[in-house]
């Protein structure tokens, strides 16, 4: 009678554990391009020899175009973003409120090219960068 009672007990308490804890594992994946890829055309580029429109049929349209102290700055960027989330839900009741648990990170990786053209349209100087976490950061210690 004894064994009885602590097998119906144990098989109560694992139906009441299941029935409160029952919920909702998830996991996402987000990946997001924003910007063409940037070919690895760089070994065409020649600093007093390429001009804009050489780089223009090259490279294509820039993603951005300044004017900086006589000199036309091309930028182009793509920039490629993973997220990735996991969440655990456990709804207990309508009326009360469950429980949410989550973790989430996210990565960004940057390809950058910047062409630089004096007032000429001749190739003045550029800085190529592949898979970069800090974009423009390489570029803030040249000369």
């Amino acid at each position: 009678m004894a064994f009885h009672f602590k097998a119906r007990t144990l098989q109560v308490a694992i139906t009441i554990s299941l029935f409160c804890c029952s919920g909702c594992v998830s996991y996402q994946i987000l990946t997001e391009i924003d910007g063409a890829e940037i070919a690895p055309k760089t070994e065409f580029l020649r600093i007093d020899v390429t001009t804009l429109t050489d780089a223009l049929i090259l490279f294509g349209a820039p993603r951005k175009i300044y004017e900086v102290n006589r000199q036309v700055v091309l930028i182009y960027q793509r920039a490629v973003i993973n997220e990735k989330e996991l969440s655990f839900s456990i709804p207990l009741y309508q009326t009360v409120r469950g429980y949410d648990i989550s973790a989430s990170g996210g990565l960004q990786r940057m390809d950058l090219l910047e062409l630089r053209f004096n007032h000429k349209g001749i190739l003045e100087n550029f800085v190529f960068e592949k898979e970069s976490k800090r974009p423009f950061f390489n570029t803030l210690f040249q000369d």
